[in-house]
């Protein structure tokens, strides 16, 4: 993260990258030392951390399992009045237990029509409530008349969930070029949607983004040419509606963003290139390399082959946010802390 290049990309040949790497792990050594010592001295009844591969966090939840603590991870969540409470797996990071859960208590929402119901009232709340950092102005994309239209939705390029959720070793780059090939081969609109945070946020280690994705696409020679007859837009300064995008496009393509689920509660065929926590459930296409994106697409533009299944998908994600969520407020995080911990949570003699 702190040198803004993907896991594959390190080079221990390389003085700054290897510079970097001895920063870090002496920093996680001092980090598990004192940590250890401190859960000795303590003896916590539960150890609670948040999402994300900060230093601190993934140390203290590897030192936790050796002393055999209760680990909760907390996260958000597509949904800005909830928020994730991981006590099954401890994992986090688009790798939860959402999909235990909803084997388990699907029954408790059998109806397809109220379940479709209750997912549309839900989307069009979600169109103007978003957390801050995924908010987006309600101006529209002028799409063409005609050509399939294509969405990618980038996220943060040094993301947790995109550095550690990838199937392999690709970047948003190699996404947008298989795509862009399409787009061109096909006469297809490409839009490709970055993250509003990368514009004016910051990423965990308190460093501006800078247009991250941007920087990349432009070293890699992916900004749209004015001359160029295809329909290539790259919105890198969130001017347009990201729900208004995804209600357009024909088919939306992201390595595994909770922006997923908003696009399949709009009905539309979903592709995905990482481990996502509803990719599981079979109501999107899951690829492991970009190379693939043609033949997929294909699939889909051209056969008229889908994945959508409105019913399933609208249980799954009633389920995810009346059970396996939990309102974002003290009283509801603490009764779900007891409620999902393995062991009685009593104090410690």
């Amino acid at each position: 993260m702190s040198l803004e290049i993907t896991p594959d990309q390190f080079d221990r040949t390389n003085d700054k990258h290897w510079a970097e790497a001895q920063y870090w792990l002496a920093h996680a050594r001092n980090t598990a030392d004192q940590l250890a010592k401190y859960l000795t001295h303590t003896r916590p009844r539960a150890v609670i951390t948040i999402q994300g591969h900060f230093i601190e966090s993934e140390v203290v939840r590897q030192l936790a399992t050796q002393f055999s603590y209760q680990v909760y991870v907390l996260e958000n969540c597509l949904f800005p009045r909830r928020m994730l409470c991981e006590a099954e797996s401890g994992l986090t990071v688009n790798l939860n237990s959402s999909l235990i859960y909803f084997h388990r208590h699907r029954a408790c929402f059998p109806s397809a029509t109220e379940n479709i119901h209750w997912m549309r009232s839900q989307m069009r709340a979600l169109g103007h409530d978003k957390l801050i950092e995924h908010q987006s102005p309600g101006h529209e994309f002028a799409w063409p008349m005609a050509g399939k239209r294509l969405l990618f939705l980038a996220q943060c390029f040094t993301d947790a969930s995109v550095l550690f959720g990838r199937h392999g070793q690709f970047s948003s780059t190699d996404i947008v070029q298989a795509l862009l090939t399409y787009a061109t081969a096909t006469q297809a609109c490409l839009v490709v949607k970055l993250h509003p945070k990368e514009n004016e946020g910051e990423n965990p280690l308190h460093r501006p983004y800078r247009r991250l994705t941007a920087r990349r696409l432009r070293s890699a020679g992916l900004v749209p040419d004015d001359a160029s007859s295809t329909c290539y837009e790259i919105d890198d300064s969130n001017r347009y509606s990201t729900q208004k995008l995804m209600q357009e496009a024909d088919v939306v393509i992201t390595i595994n963003s909770q922006a997923g689920l908003e696009a399949q509660a709009l009905g539309k065929e979903v592709v995905l290139l990482g481990n996502a926590f509803y990719s599981g459930l079979g109501t999107c296409w899951n690829i492991p390399d970009p190379g693939l994106l043609p033949a997929t697409l294909d699939a889909i533009l051209v056969d008229g082959k889908t994945r959508i299944d409105r019913a399933l998908f609208a249980q799954f994600l009633r389920v995810y946010h009346e059970i396996y969520c939990v309102e974002k407020s003290p009283r509801h995080l603490a009764g779900a802390i007891r409620q999902r911990s393995r062991t009685p949570l009593r104090h410690r003699p």
